[in-house]
């Protein structure tokens, strides 16, 4: 395309602090950076993955049958360069050439990582082989018709036969179909069924059962098996979403993945060492979606920044030039809060994975996780959803183009603040959680180390510069479910039930989720300064965005903070007025800022966000290449 934009130049030769250093930093060192970049280029340049704007305006079915064909040289890439699985794979298939999702990706994503999690080496060595070659696919069948997120209430029965060591795989019920399982529709032979286990009589609780579905020469559907697609949705083209359905399907014994939990011969059911054991791969999922989450928000910001760093349009002053739409401060206070979430959501996740990598077989760590899985996924879908749409609507008419790629984000995350539970159940899940901690912090019992602030005090260790809004945070928090814990105990003393109290306060309750998902945000930002190495220029930069965020939320909940966080009205006129002094600040850096993402061309897919600034000659590239166009071309 030429030269890069010198309106882009002049951006970057301003950047105060290394790009370098940043992207490093994210990456986790250089290696990884230079293995991202490898798998990008493998990906990238050859010649049998077509260009993803190729791709757009096709139906749903076409847009499927493209990329199910991409994914066999893919495939082969993977195998013949000795790529690993990792999360630099993961987003490059996500995004070099399947704008709107890939086939196999819950084959990738969750079967194959449910395998990992819940089977016995046996069936490891049984089915581990066949999914990492792709000799079997799979989908992870967990949502019913019926029922959603309260997974405790599936219907899908698993029965076991002792008299042939068998289990007897049922959907009692129309309620008990199961849905939305990607892969499920068209190419999975194989599903993880999650089904109540029976056996000796007794139900013993959800569990994992691997059940083929499909014949693995001729892919015609097995015997007493109903299976198939659930239509076209407003995004995720890819994803073949399906239904199924189980009459009386008889699997063997092994096909129970028993890690955790077994059954025997007999029948003989040995429970887990701790009751949510089989809960790990769902809640780790939890936490992953932060990471795809904080990928696509960091997506549309960058196309969006660079865009309105290119983009002249008004005037400030009457005499003036006309400026860049990126000097308005509404454009400001639009872009640069989804620049300080993409990073903060990103660094939320490496927390995260520490965690769930620190959980063992400890049931009070594994409770506090869930809490904070559950919470964090629903406050980084919803916030992400709602800034790629921010996004999106900063980029005027060429937001709404399928070709920025923004439309495609936004149904994205849209749909993200669904899927793996629902934001208002997993909310009312953490709230949960909150209300007993405080319950056993009452009667003198131990709470987890998330919830030590709920004490109204708590070792902070060494100070950062997010230390003021940490303490500011944790204090709202700690009042508000304290506040709501009393309105339930009022609700009970007059005679409500304990649930009926519960839902009188559910929009309290999801408030409490809120605010405690915030504070293990801004907790994450304190220990990234207090435990990251980092020059002083980058340090002074990252300082700025992430206390901007800090005020940014607290101005968007001022009546919270000023009830509960015992902040005054001076104290919130004051954080107001520093609004536009960080805006200035961050102006600088801004563009410099959404480079060390480092996203590549080929994987923004974005014809207003490359990295050289020539969104009108791209755009009008794209236009002119359009099949529709190129019927009846004529020279200028």
């Amino acid at each position: 395309m030429g030269s890069v934009n010198p309106e882009l130049i002049a951006e970057r030769e301003k950047a105060t602090f290394s790009v370098k250093e940043l992207t490093t930093i994210l990456d986790g060192g250089e290696e990884n950076t230079e293995e991202r970049h490898r798998i990008d280029i493998l990906f990238s340049q050859n010649p049998n993955i077509p260009n993803p704007l190729s791709l757009l305006g096709l139906s749903s079915d076409e847009y499927y049958k493209r990329t199910l064909d991409t994914s066999k040289h893919v495939f082969a890439i993977i195998k013949e360069n000795g790529i690993k699985k990792s999360k630099f794979l993961q987003s490059s298939l996500d995004s070099i050439f399947a704008p709107s999702g890939l086939p196999t990706s819950m084959h990738d994503l969750v079967f194959h990582e449910v395998i990992l999690a819940q089977s016995t080496k046996q069936q490891l060595s049984e089915w581990l082989p066949l999914a990492e070659n792709h000799e079997i696919i799979g989908a992870f069948a967990q949502t019913e018709l019926g029922h959603g997120s309260d997974i405790q209430n599936l219907e899908t029965i698993a029965t076991y036969d002792k008299s042939t060591e068998e289990f007897v795989i049922n959907s009692p019920s129309l309620t008990s179909t199961k849905i939305w399982s990607g892969a499920l529709g068209r190419i999975a032979t194989h599903a993880a069924v999650v089904a109540q286990l029976y056996t000796n009589d007794k139900c013993c609780g959800i569990h994992v059962f691997i059940v083929q579905l499909r014949d693995l020469n001729d892919h015609s559907n097995l015997p007493r098996i109903i299976v198939g697609e659930m239509g076209p949705k407003m995004g995720w083209l890819g994803l073949d979403n399906g239904y199924l359905r189980l009459d009386h399907v008889r699997i063997p014994r092994k096909n129970m993945l028993m890690k955790h939990s077994k059954v025997l011969k007999d029948g003989t059911y040995v429970k887990p060492d701790f009751d949510r054991a089989n809960y790990g791969t769902m809640v780790f999922f939890r936490c992953e979606i932060v990471k795809q989450s904080a990928d696509s928000l960091a997506h549309a910001s960058t196309i969006a920044v660079r865009y309105n760093a290119v983009r002249r349009q008004g005037k400030i002053e009457k005499r003036g030039e006309d400026v860049k739409i990126l000097d308005y401060k509404t454009q400001q206070y639009e872009l640069f809060p989804q620049v300080a979430l993409s990073y903060s959501f990103y660094l939320v996740h490496k927390q995260l994975t520490t965690k769930y990598m620190q959980l063992g077989n400890n049931a009070l760590k594994l409770n506090e996780f869930h809490a904070l899985a559950a919470g964090m996924k629903s406050l980084s879908t919803s916030a992400c959803a709602e800034g790629s749409e921010a996004c999106r609507r900063a980029c005027g008419g060429f937001g709404y183009l399928l070709a920025s790629r923004l439309p495609l984000l936004c149904t994205k995350l849209i749909a993200s603040c669904t899927y793996e539970g629902d934001n208002s159940v997993l909310r009312l899940q953490t709230s949960r959680f909150l209300i007993k901690s405080i319950g056993l912090l009452r009667t003198g019992k131990p709470i987890a180390n998330s919830v030590e602030y709920l004490k109204g005090q708590r070792d902070y260790g060494p100070g950062s510069c997010m230390l003021e809004f940490l303490r500011l945070f944790e204090a709202t928090s700690a009042e508000f479910v304290n506040d709501v814990f009393e309105k339930l105990k009022r609700g009970i003393n007059i005679g409500l039930s304990e649930g009926l109290s519960w839902q009188e306060n559910t929009v309290e309750l999801l408030k409490c989720a809120h605010l405690h998902s915030k504070v293990f945000v801004i907790d994450t930002l304190h220990l990234f300064f207090v435990n990251t190495q980092m020059s002083t220029s980058l340090r002074a930069v990252l300082e700025k965005l992430f206390r901007f965020l800090a005020v940014y939320w607290i101005l968007g909940s001022s009546g919270d903070f000023i009830e509960y966080g015992k902040l005054s009205v001076d104290d919130l006129q004051r954080l107001r007025s520093q609004i536009p002094v960080y805006l200035k600040d961050l102006r600088v850096d801004i563009v410099s800022l959404v480079d060390a993402f480092d996203f590549s061309d080929a994987v923004l897919q974005s014809v207003i966000g490359s990295y050289d600034g020539r969104a009108y000659e791209r755009i009008y590239d794209y236009w002119s290449k359009l099949p529709s166009n190129e019927q009846n071309k004529s020279k200028l």
